[in-house]
């Protein structure tokens, strides 16, 4: 099969590398109002504490085309999203470039951004737990009581269903998740939506002894996707929340050059050669990017399941 191939196009490349990456997640606030045990924002710091992204960033990262390489954007990072005054109008913007939008929501501010809600084409709820609600999710402030939680995202699944949003329920496999799933799977029986679990990511940040690195998989990101933080910060992806990683910064350069430049280079040479720092030598999460893609695919193929376009 080999030689076929060679016969008709040549040898194949040793690398595709795009001139522009997508732009996996760009994060709209970095502040939250929860402050919960599991949460990777305490592993992160940050120099610069911006807590907004400003909407002249956003009309610059349009303007200067550095979504050009992108087919969907979720609007999150280490933050609750639903905190910008402006989200509404962000999404607005950057569903103008013809890209997917989503995010990720602990649900607290569901009535107070459903405009900007029903604007998305996937919604993720942070649920986790019913009975242990207020233990997993732990409010800065007064606790949201978890019946109207529940109530607000019932009302959210029933208007995204007629708007034909995607919503998933997520479930973070701490504690008891397989009893908090099947709960929540009872309580929102009958809704049109998705429960997803997924892996405490960062278990070897919250764990000492674990042997480093976690996983010798090669990861893609430094290849084809990139993290924007709302002080301007490029990323390499959505497990690197603070200073640890920084590409560069959106405010001075544009994301082309930003992918061309000298530190983008230093980690994907790190990543052939294994030689990984703290960040990447703990993520047994590789390659967030392809889960972006299967996200994606996911949202197409139920769009179109009864359409002759697939």
């Amino acid at each position: 099969m080999t030689d076929i191939i060679k016969d008709h196009i040549g040898p194949l490349p040793l690398q595709i590398l795009p001139p522009l990456p997508e732009v996996y997640q760009i994060e709209v606030a970095s502040t939250c109002n929860f402050q919960c045990p599991m949460c990777p924002a305490q592993f992160f710091p940050r120099s610069d504490t911006t807590p907004f992204i400003s909407m002249n960033l956003v009309d610059k990262i349009i303007r200067q085309g550095d979504l050009d390489a992108s087919y969907f954007v979720e609007f999150q990072h280490s933050g609750e999203p639903l905190l910008h005054p402006e989200l509404h109008k962000i999404i607005k913007k950057v569903k103008e470039t013809g890209v997917m939008t989503g995010l990720s929501t602990n649900g607290v501010y569901i009535q107070e951004q459903m405009k900007a809600l029903l604007e998305l084409d996937i919604i993720t709820v942070s649920i986790d737990s019913i009975e242990q609600h207020g233990e997993l999710r732990k409010s800065k402030g007064e606790a949201t009581p978890v019946d109207k939680l529940i109530h607000d995202i019932k009302d959210l699944l029933t208007r995204a269903a007629d708007n034909d949003i995607a919503v998933d329920l997520q479930i973070i496999e701490i504690g008891d998740w397989e009893n908090a799933r099947d709960q929540i799977a009872n309580e929102f029986s009958g809704y049109k939506c998705n429960i997803r679990t997924q892996p405490n990511c960062y278990v070897a940040f919250m764990q000492n002894g674990i042997s480093l690195p976690v996983s010798q998989d090669l990861c893609i990101n430094p290849w084809f996707s990139v993290t924007i933080m709302c002080n301007g910060n490029v990323g390499c992806c959505c497990n690197s929340q603070g200073d640890d990683v920084i590409y560069g910064n959106l405010n001075d350069q544009t994301l082309r050059e930003v992918w061309a430049g000298d530190e983008v280079k230093k980690m994907r040479e790190e990543i052939q050669t294994r030689q990984y720092r703290d960040v990447c030598a703990k993520c047994y999460m590789r390659s967030p990017a392809l889960y972006h893609w299967n996200m994606y695919q996911s949202e197409i193929k139920r769009k179109y399941k009864n359409s002759a376009v697939v």
